[in-house]
């Protein structure tokens, strides 16, 4: 079973390895992450690193990750080894791997058939999808690694009759690092937690519950030290609160089947089924229900989708839990044909094996397809990030020194990462002022032009489409627009606006931008608003 379990995730690695490579080639060459958001962790570890700043700029906290962990992780291999832009990437690839080792762990430990945990690991590559979370470089392939070993760690304890104080300790250590690598681990920990306290290990419930608390309550008391708000801003921005939002999220999960969000409905189904069926193990057969739960709580306080990350370790949780649960009897059925009096009809016997077989297709076959799919997309996205995001860095890094100054911007990473300027974020993620007036919805009568004075904003780098500018700065003047065609995957628009507070910086900036202009990726180009003179 090991052997099977380190082809597996070595398959899974190798995928992710060339999948990168091709997403490469379309970036020239050039290292790429699919997703904006891989740079602002990456640019906070940095500052943490260099000057002990929870933030993008030294002096000025700002709590724009939902993943203390990871930050922390990243900042002290950038302690050890520099700012290294695959750093992100060697840590994904690491714990996707161990991710795989963990679920057939937990299969052998369950009894799986080695062909029944060789087919379900294959499937489990594919379904989470592993690719993605691979070459995101984002702490998504650490939290599916962490939800695995509660749910191995919660099994074992509900199985033994008595457990070794080491064995819950694990358990609650287990906790608190799943909830600091994100907080959405609390959707796993507190139906577990109450499994816990049902099946009368009321301390250990309880225990799990504090420990997975322990980190978002130091976490936030650090930031109200801080003078920000005790959440995050990335979840003050995007989480589902209060009675209003909780009643849609509800309604949600009934009204908002889609090709997007079908597997979510089958994996809750399935996992009621297994529950239900009475040959189960009592402990899978309960762990499946409290995982049910996790989904629907996750369904109506969170999101799903965005580069097949949100829900990504639901969907891992869901298809390692199942082939321990169904490994008694599902195989069996599938190989010679259901137990009973009829077994000597073959005609039957082949009838119930198709029937079998059609239902196991059916169920999988949108998991499959949207495995396959994040194959692609996860490739596009690499192109994205790089035909515009990074342009977009890379422009404002190019600027002579004398043209310097800071950029207001819809999308934050690449642009703290690399522009070397100040950098304000309109949507509020890296700018607590601009995150305040987002959360209270209540835009300034001069709109943004008080915030871009006091930042003193030199440049704007804003999707086209997305806002009034006359209403951000009556001072905009856009000078050129940067376009990318092609199918668009995970960048927000197809075209950025790019241009100046003060008119007199129109012309340079303009130049500038037509001497950069031949050094852009194929498919992204750059039209002047302005004629510039030849030099």
């Amino acid at each position: 079973m090991r052997k099977c379990g380190l082809a597996v995730a070595a398959l899974a690695v190798l995928v992710s390895a060339a999948e990168w490579l091709a997403g490469m080639s379309l970036c020239g060459g050039e290292l790429c992450y699919p997703l904006d958001d891989t740079y602002i962790h990456l640019a906070m570890a940095r500052q943490l690193a260099e000057s002990g700043t929870w933030g993008l700029e030294a002096g000025v906290p700002v709590f724009a990750s939902s993943s203390p962990l990871w930050t922390v992780l990243l900042a002290a291999a950038v302690k050890v080894c520099g700012v290294r832009e695959w750093l992100p990437l060697a840590f994904s690839f690491l714990f996707a791997f161990l991710s795989v080792l963990v679920a057939f762990r937990f299969w052998e430990r369950a009894a799986v058939p080695r062909w029944f945990a060789l087919l379900s690991g294959v499937f489990l590559v594919a379904a989470v999808p592993f690719v993605t979370l691979s070459n995101l470089g984002m702490e998504h392939a650490m939290h599916v690694f962490l939800v695995e070993m509660v749910l191995y760690a919660a099994w074992r304890h509900l199985a033994a009759a008595r457990s070794s104080r080491a064995d819950v300790a694990r358990l609650l250590a287990l906790c608190a690092l799943a909830t600091a690598a994100r907080y959405e681990s609390l959707f796993v920990v507190a139906p577990v937690a109450a499994l816990l306290v049902l099946r009368r290990k009321p301390a250990v419930g309880v225990g799990m519950v504090a420990a997975a608390f322990a980190p978002v309550v130091g976490f936030g008391l650090y930031a109200v030290a801080c003078g920000r708000p005790f959440l995050p801003v990335s979840l003050l921005l995007k989480a589902q609160v209060g009675p209003e939002a909780v009643v849609r999220g509800i309604c949600g999960l009934y009204c908002g089947i889609a090709p997007e969000v079908i597997h979510v409905y089958l994996a809750v189904g399935l996992l009621l089924v297994v529950a239900a069926m009475p040959k189960t193990d009592k402990s899978l057969s309960a762990l499946s229900l409290a995982l049910a739960v996790s989904i629907v709580g996750h369904g109506v306080f969170a999101h799903f989708g965005w580069l097949y990350r949100y829900e990504a370790y639901l969907v891992c949780a869901c298809f390692t839990l199942l082939p321990a649960a169904v490994a008694k009897f599902v195989p069996d059925r599938l190989v010679h044909g259901a137990a009973g009096p009829a077994d000597g009809d073959s005609a039957g016997v082949l009838i119930r094996k198709i029937a079998v077989l059609m239902l196991c297709l059916g169920v999988a076959f949108p998991f499959a397809a949207r495995g396959f799919k994040a194959n692609y997309d996860t490739v596009l996205a690499q192109r994205e990030i790089f035909g515009q995001q990074m342009q977009m860095a890379r422009i404002v890094a190019s600027l002579p020194a004398e043209l310097k100054g800071p950029v207001a911007v819809s999308d934050l990473g690449c642009m703290a990462m690399f522009s070397g300027v100040h950098v304000l974020d309109i949507w509020g993620l890296g700018s607590p002022d601009v995150a305040e007036i987002v959360r209270s919805r209540k835009v300034p009568q001069d709109g943004f032009a008080s915030l871009f004075a006091r930042h003193r904003v030199r440049y704007v780098a804003i999707y086209d489409g997305w806002y009034d500018l006359k209403r951000l700065s009556p001072d905009i003047r856009v000078v050129a627009k940067l376009s990318m065609s092609g199918p668009r995957v995970i960048c927000a628009g197809d075209t950025v606006l790019l241009g100046v507070t003060d008119a007199a910086d129109a012309a340079p900036f303009a130049a500038c931008l037509r001497d950069y202009a031949p050094r852009l990726p194929p498919g992204v180009t750059l039209s002047l608003s302005m004629a510039i003179p030849d030099r």
